[in-house]
């Protein structure tokens, strides 16, 4: 409930006394991760990383942080995961890697082609200058 509220500070005391970074929800299963993702909660994400959270935790449904990132079009938020080698290729329970989770087509060939996706982004700042 707190990463819904983006309730960063208070997060911050809880895990200096022990909270557990990977405490997972009852109902679906989703970690602290898949919230900060969700919402595209980018200091979030990048606090719970730095935590130690497992960047390819799973869900109930074998969602990984990627997948909630797709479904939810947040493309910064995937971009920090890729950018910390997460595992694109996993599949939820349904067979559907994170890629086929979103209908955004940007955000699909960044996340089936991350690395030539970093190339365009290097090369067009190189045009603009």
């Amino acid at each position: 409930m707190l990463l819904i509220l983006g309730i960063l500070i208070l997060l911050k005391n809880l895990l200096k006394k022990g909270a557990n970074v990977e405490y997972m929800e009852e109902r679906d299963g989703w970690l602290p991760i898949h919230y900060a993702a969700r919402w595209g909660d980018l200091k979030m994400l990048n606090y719970l990383i730095k935590a130690g959270a497992n960047i390819n935790g799973l869900t109930n449904s074998k969602e990984t942080a990627l997948h909630k990132c797709a479904r939810w079009d947040r493309k910064d938020a995937a971009i920090i995961l890729l950018k910390l080698v997460a595992i694109t290729s996993i599949k939820n329970k349904d067979g559907e890697k994170a890629s086929d989770r979103t209908v955004d087509p940007e955000i699909k060939f960044i996340l089936d082609y991350f690395n030539e996706y970093q190339e365009i982004i290097k090369n067009k700042d190189y045009l603009h200058c």
